[in-house]
Formats: C-alpha cells, sequence, structure tokens
C-alpha cells in the first residue's frame, strides 16, 4: 500500500510531523473528517496487527521452514514499484490510482536483466506463502514475507535480513473477493504518540465494495494518527468501459467541512483486466 507520511516527515521510526502535514495539506486537524466509530475501528486494527507482530516476531526461521515444506512452484516478479508484495500486492486498485506504482509481471523463471524483484513460493492451492524481495543483492532478500491464512482472513508478515518484523497486513476475503486491507509498521520500543501503547505506526486502510461482484467502489485512509483524532480518507467509484475494465474513476475527499470531487481518466498504460 503506498505510504503518503514520507512526504510529510515520518521517519522511519514512524515520528510524524503533524505541522507539515498540515502546511502541505492547508488546513488544521478538525478540518479533515472525522468519525469517533471509524478510529475506534483503526485503534482495534493497530491492537491487532501488533499482537500479530508479537505471535511471530521471534519465528522467521519457523516461517522460512514451513515455506520450504509446502511450497511446490516458485515465480517472480519484475518491474514492480512502491507495491506491498508486488504483483501479488492485495489491492486491486492502487496502480491504478498511484502513478508511480507498478504492478510488475509474473515469470516462471529468474531474468538477469532486473536489479530489484520479487521471488515467490506458492502452494499445491495455488497461494503465495512467502514473497521475498530482492533490491542490489540478488543473493540474499532484503526482506521475506510469510504470508498466513486463517479461513477468510490472510496475515503477512514482514522480516528484514536479521529477522526483525517490519511490517505486518491483514486481508479479509468474503465470497471469494477482497474486502479490507490493512498495513502497518512494527516498532516495539517506539515512544511516540499511540505508538508507545500500539508500538505500531502508518497505519493504511482500504475497503471495497461491490455489486454482482464487480468492484464499484473503494475508500482509502491514510495518514491515521489515533492520538491527534485525524485521518485522510478518499473515496473512489469506478467505471467500466464494454469490455470490463475501469478506464475512469471519480473520487471524493472532505476537506473544511466541504466534499471535494474529481474525475480521473485511467491512462491507457494500466488499461488492463482486472481479478477480484
Amino acid at each position: 500500500m503506498y505510504d503518503l507520511l514520507k512526504m510529510f516527515g515520518a521517519t522511519k521510526e514512524g515520528v510524524v510531523n503533524i505541522g507539515e502535514i498540515l502546511r502541505v495539506l492547508g488546513g488544521s486537524k478538525e478540518q479533515f473528517e472525522f468519525d469517533s466509530e471509524t478510529m475506534s475501528m483503526f485503534e482495534k486494527i493497530i491492537v491487532e496487527l501488533r499482537a500479530v507482530a508479537d505471535k511471530h516476531k521471534n519465528s522467521s526461521e519457523k516461517l522460512a521452514a514451513l515455506t520450504e515444506q509446502n511450497s511446490i512452484r516458485t515465480e517472480y516478479c519484475f518491474g514492480s514499484g512502491y507495491m506491498h508484495r508486488g504483483a501479488y500486492c492485495p489491492s486491486p486498485i492502487i496502480d491504478l490510482i498511484l502513478n508511480v506504482a507498478k504492478r510488475g509481471k509474473i515469470y516462471t523463471k529468474y531474468r538477469k536483466t532486473s536489479k530489484e524483484y520479487y521471488k515467490y513460493n506458492i502452494n499445491s492451492n495455488g497461494k503465495v506463502i512467502s514473497a521475498e524481495h530482492y533490491t542490489d543483492n540478488h543473493d540474499c532478500p532484503s526482506s521475506v514475507e510469510y504470508i498466513i491464512s486463517e479461513g477468510n482472513i490472510e496475515y503477512g508478515i514482514v522480516f528484514e535480513l536479521r529477522g526483525y518484523v517490519l511490517l505486518v497486513s491483514k486481508v479479509e476475503y468474503e465470497n471469494g473477493v477482497i474486502k479490507k486491507y490493512s498495513t502497518a509498521h512494527y516498532n516495539p520500543y517506539h515512544t511516540h504518540y499511540n505508538y508507545q501503547l500500539f508500538a505500531m505506526s502508518k497505519l493504511q486502510h482500504e475497503e471495497y465494495f461491490y455489486e454482482n461482484g464487480t468492484l464499484i467502489k473503494a475508500h482509502m485512509y491514510s495518514m491515521i494518527l489515533p492520538d491527534e483524532k485525524m485521518y485522510d480518507k478518499t473515496e473512489y467509484q469506478f467505471k467500466y468501459n464494454e469490455n470490463g475494465i475501469i478506464y475512469q474513476y471519480d473520487t471524493k475527499r472532505v476537506f473544511n467541512n466541504q466534499p471535494h470531487y474529481r474525475t480521473y481518466i485511467v491512462p491507457k498504460s494500466k488499461l488492463i483486466m482486472r481479478k477480484f
């Protein structure tokens, strides 16, 4: 999921310059759309992701052994950028709405032409059970994500090279389609704002809505700061052409107690059939 906080002075530990956020966006936190029940939902998600991180923070070797045991084939992704998990990023739309995001392409064999790529391990059910992210060093991944399925819930735990948890994600499915997707960075030693309690930062959250199995709407939340009682929300409405491809989307964002609407045309390079 894209990380808007980097634009506003967030450090790798998750410290956020609130003043810089408001300066760039031109207002005060009271001017953002806010609902206490929504914020309560975010706090529960943060606590849940913290619990997942704590449970598995010393399990990288165990998860690696399980992956090796259950993997029946590998795939590779080249050409991905700004996408959590590369081509297998759970978000079905992030590469549509963020210009710099590239999903990349899946290959069954390794190619030496790319400096950065993902290597996936696939189980007998065709599910991705790990995603190794390689950057400059092709002999060793810079991070490895292990994906754990529990019914209709899927958790992803990203470990860096030394075995520390970097990020945790949660995906919720219903009737075979993705309904919710959340990610947050993990730092149990953080002492800033709500992170002292939750040890999580940079929460991002997406929700998807369907009609007759077709994705028609999405809500995307970023800059979620519980202690500041602040988050940013954008609603997306999708339009399809005669081939069933999203070619346009409309957005709604409430700021200063007023709704703001915009319409975007999807670039030709991103007009592809999507499976939700």
